[in-house]
């Protein structure tokens, strides 16, 4: 850290000692009359980087939840209604809201269950294991509509099957889905796998119109390896808007999906076009409090633009020894 010193001072001595995450500094000057010595003594608290590493790439990050802060802790909370803290540029507005229910109800303090473990802090998103509704799980405005990349911190050993093009009935790590013909989105697991899905308003999409009866033009794309085997994983996720116009263009966006810093798919002919979803999107729930996940969650960020392969392997590289990795 700079220490700055009048050039008219001379030090006699300087020494610093640690305490905790505290350093304590003191400097010996001599005064201006040269008889005898100014005794400085200051107190300079420190962020703990070994216990929680920054995450590498901070340019562009709107969205950034760290469970390891503390403050995120509901027990160090005092309101009702608990939050997840974001400490990206985008600040409180985007401020994520716990949500914990019963089927349908909200319960308790709506808090999601946090376990403390120094750098491994992490919350427990859960879904109802018998309606696979989304029970415990974090909901907040979206931030995000044309190129965007996000990345998750997780651990899951969610057995959800895949569900194909209808990526909304996969367990839902991230995104909305509203139904019929909606530009809408969402990061899910499918059978152990991750998938981008979308929908799209664009008529000239016909290659992915469903069979739903909803004219939905749901497309769901997913990682070649599985990722529920109970380990940590960083998991990023980077989307192209493309160049849709009107009705022409439909499919032109492109998604990379990445896990532990390595490219595990890449997807052309991806539903293009701003994300329009207005309403709110969720941690652990498709933004309708059904199709839930069961994973713990240490960290979320969410970028305004695409990430390159070298920022998301030094995304990675910086955060892993948290997780022993």
């Amino acid at each position: 850290f700079p220490v700055t010193i009048k050039a008219a001072n001379k030090v006699n001595s300087f020494s610093g000692t640690i305490q905790g995450n505290v350093i304590i500094v003191k400097i010996g000057l001599q005064s201006s009359n040269a008889r005898e010595d100014e005794i400085y003594n200051e107190r300079f608290f420190l962020k703990n980087y070994d216990k929680c590493p920054p995450i590498a790439i901070t340019s562009g990050l709107i969205i950034n939840f760290d469970a390891c802060d503390e403050a995120n802790d509901p027990n160090n909370q005092t309101d009702a209604q608990k939050v997840w803290y974001n400490k990206g540029t985008g600040g409180s507005n985007y401020n994520a809201t716990a949500v914990r229910r019963n089927n349908t109800t909200i319960t308790g303090s709506q808090s999601v269950d946090y376990t403390a473990d120094g750098s491994k802090s992490f919350f427990q998103i859960r879904k109802n294991t018998n309606t696979l509704n989304a029970e415990k799980y974090f909901k907040f405005t979206p931030p995000l509509r044309s190129n965007m990349s996000w990345g998750v911190w997780f651990k899951s050993t969610d057995n959800r099957a895949s569900q194909g093009n209808y990526w909304y009935g996969n367990s839902s790590i991230i995104g909305h889905e509203e139904g019929g013909a909606i530009d809408d989105w969402g990061i899910s697991m499918g059978g152990g796998k991750i998938s981008w899905g979308s929908g799209s308003t664009c008529t000239g999409n016909s290659r992915f119109i469903n069979t739903g009866g909803d004219n939905s033009t749901d497309q769901g794309v997913y990682s070649s390896n599985t990722y529920n085997d109970g380990n940590w994983h960083y998991l990023v996720v980077t989307r192209t808007n493309g160049n849709r116009s009107g009705n022409t263009g439909c499919t032109n966006a492109e998604v990379k999906i990445y896990v532990d810093g390595n490219l595990d798919g890449t997807f052309s002919n991806i539903n293009s076009g701003n994300r329009t979803v207005t309403n709110v999107i969720g941690i652990g729930t498709g933004g309708s409090e059904y199709t839930g996940w069961n994973a713990d969650v240490a960290a979320v960020h969410g970028y305004n633009r695409i990430l390159s392969a070298d920022e998301v392997t030094r995304n990675w590289n910086s955060q892993r020894s948290r997780f022993g990795l």
